[in-house]
């Protein structure tokens, strides 16, 4: 008798909570909406540097960090710095000649930004990682929008979506 018990008053319960998060679900899928409806980013995303499915990747981890004065040994001179940190990753079983990059920012009005001269090492090795950060001296009220680069010795050049 008693095991009868506690199973009704167990599937009670299960029947009035399950219908109490019915409710709660349904609300919790109204946000999910508003944040699909902003501007879709790539950071997180994984950027093939050449054409080989080897060749090394570029992960923008995080959002770029706007309105520094001071980066390192660098200072804002038209009145923010722009920081994008990114890991380059080489899941390949070579050695990858790295140049110096070439890259250019655009903000939220159009214009363009070259990042500060960055040094890397001549190259990346097999399995090796890669951690760094392209640096933008812009107007404290501008954003940016978009980041084109080039990394690899003859590689491909990759665009992403910064906000």
């Amino acid at each position: 008798m008693a095991a009868v018990a506690a199973i009704v008053v167990t599937v009670a319960v299960l029947i009035a909570t399950s219908g109490r998060n019915t409710p709660i679900t349904a609300n919790q899928a109204a946000p999910s909406q508003v944040a699909g409806s902003a501007k879709p980013n790539d950071v997180g995303r994984r950027f093939a540097l050449g054409p080989n499915f080897d060749d090394p990747v570029a992960i923008v981890a995080v959002a770029p960090e706007c309105g520094l004065k001071t980066y390192q040994d660098m200072s804002a001179a038209k009145g923010q710095l722009c920081v994008v940190r990114w890991t380059m990753i080489n899941p390949g079983g070579e050695r990858r000649e790295l140049v110096q990059p070439v890259v250019t920012m655009v903000d939220d009005r159009g214009a363009e930004h070259d990042a500060a001269a960055l040094t890397l090492p001549p190259a990346i090795l097999p399995g090796g990682r890669l951690d760094s950060a392209f640096v933008f001296d812009m107007a404290a009220y501008r954003r940016p929008v978009t980041m084109t680069a080039t990394m690899l010795e003859n590689g491909q050049q990759i665009e992403v979506a910064l906000g």
